[in-house]
């Protein structure tokens, strides 16, 4: 069936796109003193999924997609910090059908929040395509 060959494909492009999207999150910052990434504030995580929750009501899907994205974003977010939470490991073993990540070069340190930026910005892009950067503007008032 047609269907079920652009079904299989929708499947099998977001895990490229979570390689992708990790090598973008993983952008070093020059050596200096930064902390884990668990020390770092949650507002960046916490606007992007309050967006995230505003296009999904405003840009319906059936409920198994909306699911499936937010579980995809949810991954990209963990992977692109995972190197910086000491205590913790990638999924990308678990993971069927998940290439192996690259991994962080050691001699550099990373600013977590740009990494968790630059992985929801990604998937965000790829779930909702025709969402303008920018927001609404009102119309100018006819007094």
């Amino acid at each position: 069936m047609h269907w079920s060959i652009n079904f299989h494909r929708f499947l099998q492009t977001p895990i490229w796109l979570l390689a992708c999207a990790l090598l973008t999150a993983s952008h070093p910052v020059p050596q200096r003193d930064i902390p884990p990434a668990a020390t770092f504030s949650s507002q960046v995580v916490t606007s992007w999924l309050t967006l995230q929750l505003q296009l999904t009501q405003t840009t319906p899907a059936p409920p198994p997609f909306t699911v499936r994205r937010f579980a995809y974003t949810g991954i990209a977010l963990y992977e692109s910090v995972v190197p910086g939470l000491a205590s913790y490991q990638s999924m990308a073993t678990q993971l069927n059908g998940l290439p192996p990540l690259p991994k962080p070069a050691a001699r550099l340190n990373y600013y977590w929040p740009a990494c968790a930026n630059a992985a929801m910005a990604t998937m965000s892009r790829y779930f909702h395509p025709m969402t303008s950067a920018l927001p609404p503007t009102k119309p100018p008032s006819t007094r």
